[in-house]
This record gives C-alpha cells, sequence and structure tokens, in this order.
C-alpha cells in the first residue's frame, strides 16, 4: 500500500540527475508528484531543481504551494519525520530564493530565525558585505571572503593557477582538477568574458552561478580526460569570476563550444616536453 504514496527507486532516480541533467530531473520529479502527490517530502528537490534553472518566480510559487499543502494535511502532519524533513526542505529553499532574489536583510533576519537549518556563517558574512557593513578592507584569510568585499581579478587568475599543470607538476597532492599544459589559459579568461552573463547560467551554488564550456581535452578531472571546464561567478556580479576548472560530467549541461579557439599549427616543442611530463604523471591507465 505504501507504494500508493511514495517509490523510494523512482525518486532516488530523479534526484540522481540533478546535479548532471536539472533538465532530465525537473521532468522526472514532475512525473514523480503527478503520480504520488501525496509524497510532500519529494517536493522540496523539485524547487531546488527550479533554482538552478534559474526559474526563480516559478520555485516561490511552488514553495508556497507544497507550505499550504503540508499545512492543511492533518494526516501528514502525524508522521513527524517526513513533516520535518519536508519543512526542512523548504526553509533551506526559501535560504536559497532569498539569495537568489537578492533579499539580504530578510534572509540575514531568516537564518538568524532558524539558525540550525544551514550553517549560516558564510550566508552571514554574505548578507552583511552587500548590505554594506563590512566596508571593503581585504583582512580575511578566506579567498572567497577577500573576494566578496572587494574583488580584485588578479586575485582570481592567481586562483585558477592552482588548477595549471605547472602549478601540479612537482605537488605531492596535486589538484584533482587540473588544465592540460598547453591550455592558453589566458586567451581563454578573455574569451568567457564574451559571453558572461547569459541564459546559459545554472544556479548550483547560494550566492554563485556557474557556466560551462566546451574545449575538447582541456584538462583532467580526477584524472579522467574531460572536454569541459566550468567558471563560476558572484550572481551579484558576473564579471566577478570566483574560480574556473576542468570538470566532467558536463555533457548534459548547457554550454557555450570554444572549440574554435584550439590551435591548428605545431605547438613549440617547449609545449610539448611539458605535455610528455605531464602525461607520464598521468599514466594512460589511469586517464581514463
Amino acid at each position: 500500500m505504501t507504494e500508493l504514496f511514495y517509490n523510494q527507486y523512482e525518486f532516488h532516480n530523479a534526484c540522481s540527475f540533478i546535479d548532471t541533467n536539472p533538465y532530465e530531473a525537473k521532468k522526472l520529479l514532475e512525473d514523480y508528484y503527478k503520480k504520488y502527490p501525496h509524497d510532500f517530502s519529494s517536493k522540496p528537490y523539485y524547487v531546488y531543481v527550479l533554482i538552478i534553472l534559474n526559474k526563480i518566480e516559478e520555485a516561490r510559487d511552488f514553495l508556497e504551494k507544497i507550505e499550504a499543502e503540508i499545512e492543511n494535511d492533518s494526516v501528514f502532519q502525524q508522521h513527524a519525520d517526513k513533516y520535518f524533513y519536508t519543512d526542512r526542505g523548504i526553509k533551506l529553499n526559501m535560504i536559497r530564493l532569498l539569495a537568489r532574489e537578492k533579499k539580504y536583510l530578510e534572509l540575514l533576519n531568516f537564518i538568524q530565525r532558524y539558525p540550525n537549518i544551514m550553517d549560516d556563517y558564510c550566508i552571514s558574512f554574505y548578507c552583511r558585505s552587500q548590505l554594506g557593513l563590512l566596508g571593503e578592507e581585504r583582512k580575511y584569510n578566506s579567498y572567497y571572503f577577500n573576494q566578496t568585499v572587494s574583488y580584485e581579478e588578479e586575485d582570481f587568475r592567481k586562483h585558477v593557477e592552482r588548477h595549471t599543470a605547472d602549478y601540479n607538476m612537482d605537488l605531492d597532492d596535486p589538484n584533482p582538477s587540473i588544465f592540460v599544459p598547453d591550455f592558453p589559459l589566458d586567451e581563454v579568461i578573455e574569451e568567457v568574458k564574451k559571453y558572461i552573463p547569459s541564459n546559459k547560467r545554472l544556479c548550483f551554488g547560494m550566492f554563485e552561478n556557474t557556466y560551462v564550456f566546451r574545449y575538447d581535452e582541456c584538462g583532467r578531472d580526477k584524472n579522467k580526460l574531460v572536454d569541459y571546464f566550468k567558471v563560476i561567478c558572484f550572481n551579484d556580479d558576473e564579471t566577478h569570476f570566483i574560480t574556473m576548472c576542468p570538470s566532467n560530467y558536463c555533457e548534459e549541461l548547457p554550454y557555450i563550444d570554444l572549440n574554435y579557439m584550439k590551435q591548428v599549427e605545431k605547438p613549440k616543442q617547449k609545449v610539448l616536453s611539458q605535455i610528455d611530463k605531464f602525461n607520464q604523471r598521468y599514466r594512460k591507465g589511469t586517464m581514463n
């Protein structure tokens, strides 16, 4: 009888697409909650997918609908665990929505009212910064915090160097996401600026947007040769980039193809030797 109310396999299958194909996750979750309308605990996941896809008004409308449904369903309220997790999911999405709507004072008040929903230090810091309560002095140990209060592109470029082959070549514990040695980092950074902002954005982070670019064999993510990289930027000002790195599982995400930038001419011998050294470290047996 319980399958009349929920189906664990179908729900987890739909959620498995959230990070790699939110469009498919949206479709499967829509099919799911139509089939199991009383599984309220699944619906906050659908709201989260709408937020990822930047469908903010639609997400807020659906969230308000869920709140009304659970408040009017006395039978569901008797299931303490399900009610708790559904209510928590609603509040998590309210935090995400207020962040996306740039309602920072309201968000600050909300997390103070519900301090156990999410680790609120970073959220509180960002809100206070955007409200002008922290000034612009770069006095923090955190790269992210310093970029929040006063953005400097040079710091972003230094940060991205941690994803280059030269930086990681002799490290005992290299970064798991590394651009190949001949990747034209500076030229690509300037090129991606032409495409940001755009409707290709994905809203995975709380205050950050993600853009995906295709550049075949641009780097390795966990030793796997990949054809895509991500650029993460601040939602408040998308010209302020946070990081950029090769990334796997991007095939089903919206992307901008930069393969027209790839050089046809033969690379210099110096670059070839760097590539050889790079590939020696990431042996063929673990590359793919």
